[in-house]
């Protein structure tokens, strides 16, 4: 029951993620930012998925996690 509870935590943390950096680019650390903006694709929803996901995909549970209060907890260091 445990390894299930951590399951369902991680995918909505990585849900929660997502949703929010691709409704606001501009929280993602401006490398990410850059990718769009100068490919002028930041419009283009599927490619704003696409490195939404990529940036994601690169993140280790700690960090995720950091990630998560830094977006999510007003009272996190940003």
């Amino acid at each position: 029951y445990r390894v299930r509870r951590m399951t369902k935590k991680s995918v909505r943390v990585i849900e929660q993620l997502f949703q929010a950096f691709f409704d606001d680019v501009k929280i993602m650390p401006p490398q990410y930012q850059e990718v769009l903006t100068t490919s002028g694709t930041a419009d283009d929803e599927a490619q704003r998925a696409r490195t939404v996901a990529d940036y994601i995909a690169g993140m280790t549970d700690r960090f995720a996690i950091r990630e998560y209060q830094r977006v999510f907890d007003p009272a996190a260091d940003s």
